[in-house]
C-alpha cells in the first residue's frame, strides 16, 4: 500500500524522469527496493527513538529538522551536468532512497 501511495506525490515525477533513462523495470526494482527498505529504517527508528525518547523531545527534533531542509532546499547550488557512472538500478535506488529519506 505504501508503494503505491508514494507514486502520487513527486516521486511520481522522479519515476517518470527515470523511466525516460533507463528501462522501466529496472526503475520499478529500484523504486520497489528504496521505498521497502526506507519505510522498514523508518518503523525500526521510530519505534525505537518512541520507547526512548518523550515525545516532546521527537516533536522539537522533528521541528528542526524540517527547518534545517527548507534552509538547505533555499540555498543556492552549483548545477552540473555529469552523468551518474553507476548501473541503473543503483542510481534509480540511491537517489529514491536518498529523496524519500529527506521528503
Amino acid at each position: 500500500m505504501i508503494f503505491v501511495a508514494e507514486l502520487g506525490d513527486e516521486s511520481q515525477l522522479m519515476a517518470l524522469t527515470f523511466a525516460t533513462r533507463y528501462r522501466p523495470l529496472l526503475v520499478m526494482v529500484g523504486i520497489a527496493i528504496a521505498t521497502a527498505l526506507i519505510n522498514a529504517i523508518s518503523v525500526a527508528v521510530g519505534y525505537g527513538l518512541g520507547l526512548a525518547l518523550p515525545t516532546g523531545w521527537i516533536s522539537l527534533a522533528a521541528g528542526l529538522v524540517f527547518i534545517g531542509f527548507a534552509i538547505w532546499t533555499l540555498a543556492p547550488r552549483r548545477r552540473t551536468t555529469r552523468t551518474c557512472p553507476q548501473p541503473a538500478l543503483f542510481a534509480v535506488f540511491g537517489i529514491w532512497l536518498l529523496i524519500d529519506a529527506l521528503a
